[in-house]
């Protein structure tokens, strides 16, 4: 059985065009409602991630436990730890250290990233530190922290 040559380009140009078709509606469906790329934190203590809710501008998780230096197999390096905060959507989040020389200052993107450098402790307790958020026009002082510890306790 032959297949003419008609049919032998008919076949892919079908798959091009329902493929783009596919892609056109989905891109479009993801700007009309763009997804939720942070909804909750990742609890690690060496490559911390808090994520920021939108409507109640709460983070997740709300007391983030932390180390002051990075861990490799439960021994200390000497990276210090980065703690980053994601938005849930796109948006101008702005983070404010509350409690003094807990981390380096607060880097922000504008559109729901910011991250900081956390400070290595100088004794073995660990420091609690308060932050407040602000989203957009609307400024919250969360009971939210980040609580640094010794690494690796």
């Amino acid at each position: 059985m032959s297949v003419s040559s008609a049919h032998r380009f008919a076949l892919p140009l079908v798959v091009l065009t329902v493929s783009f078709v596919i892609f056109k509606c989905g891109t479009y469906r993801s700007l009309r409602h763009p997804e939720t790329f942070c909804t909750y934190g990742n609890n690690s203590p060496s490559k911390p991630m808090i994520c920021v809710d939108d409507q109640n501008l709460s983070a997740n998780p709300h007391h983030a436990w932390m180390y002051d230096v990075e861990s490799k197999n439960h021994q200390p390096t000497n990276r210090p730890v980065v703690v980053q905060w994601f938005s849930q959507h796109t948006a101008d989040l702005q983070i404010q250290m509350i409690t003094p020389n807990c981390t380096e200052p607060v880097q922000c993107d504008g559109r729901g990233h910011c991250w900081t450098t956390v400070k290595k402790l100088t004794d073995s307790y660990p420091k609690v530190c308060h932050y407040s958020i602000t989203l957009g026009d609307t400024k919250y002082d969360p009971e939210d922290d980040i609580v640094i510890n010794p690494c690796c306790m």
